[in-house]
């Protein structure tokens, strides 16, 4: 009887705040899985394009958009940066970045439906490379998510479709766009004694170390693949203009912050 050869595992553990376990991120002899215990299970096999997904919970086809495919695509080479986007008139893309909860989606909306913007292009997980010294960003499904007093005071877009998750699944990168700006949202910065938002840009040593506090990862332990990544977002703080937003979470003076953005953007 012949023994089998060696099994090559590699992986992540992904935890909350409390330390508790949320999801798990495998490599296996050129398999790819992603586990979220009860909830969703995705396998992507080496020279595939579509996920095996097993799904086990009601909000499955959010956490595969949200939480799956962008790491997926992160082990397959691209690289993902927590924001959501926004296309242009003259079809580049404006990114915003921050924390969970920084307004991302609520601003990026904002942006189009004040007429700054065509169309919303990513919701929470931008995918990125390069090509020819440019950034570029590859369009993946997404479905977009507003928090309710955001909703609540916004109309939501009418252009997303009420998809299922095998048409996620079955989805390929339909779409790539040049990346114009990035700005970066930080409510923590804002002085106290200050109500207006304030858009600066960043130099490039200081756009470099914010953005890749929030990329988004398959296996933070696979240190050639964060060498990897470290370099390429080295490039991309010197490629893309890069903004910080110092803005308070207040609803009533979106229009506003979207104007501070149109005028210092120029968009």
């Amino acid at each position: 009887m012949l023994a089998s050869g060696p099994r090559h595992e590699t992986g992540h553990r992904f935890v909350d705040a409390a330390g508790a376990l949320q999801a798990y991120s495998v490599r296996l002899d050129g398999v790819l899985e992603i586990l979220l215990p009860g909830r969703l299970r995705c396998r992507l096999r080496e020279g595939e394009q579509h996920s095996e997904v097993d799904a086990a919970s009601d909000d499955a086809l959010d956490l595969f958009y949200r939480f799956a495919l962008p790491r997926l695509m992160h082990a397959r080479g691209a690289e993902v940066l927590h924001a959501s986007a926004v296309r242009l008139a003259d079809g580049s893309l404006l990114a915003f970045c921050g924390d969970s909860g920084s307004g991302k989606s609520t601003l990026a909306t904002a942006v189009c439906q004040l007429g700054h913007a065509t169309s919303s292009w990513a919701d929470d997980a931008l995918v990125w490379t390069e090509d020819a010294g440019a950034p570029y960003s590859l369009r993946l499904p997404f479905r977009l998510r507003l928090h309710r007093e955001a909703a609540a005071r916004l109309e939501r877009l009418g252009a997303l479709d009420d998809a299922t998750l095998d048409d996620a699944i079955a989805t390929h990168v339909a779409a790539r766009a040049p990346l114009r700006a990035i700005v970066l949202l930080d409510a923590a910065a804002m002085p106290a004694d200050r109500a207006d938002a304030q858009l600066a840009r960043l130099s490039p040593a200081s756009a470099f170390s914010a953005l890749l506090a929030h990329a988004i990862t398959f296996d933070a332990g696979d240190v050639a693949r964060r060498k990897a990544m470290a370099a390429r977002y080295l490039a991309l703080a010197d490629l893309a203009p890069t903004y910080r937003l110092d803005v308070r979470r207040d609803l009533e003076r979106l229009p506003e912050v979207v104007d501070l953005l149109a005028r210092g953007l120029e968009i």
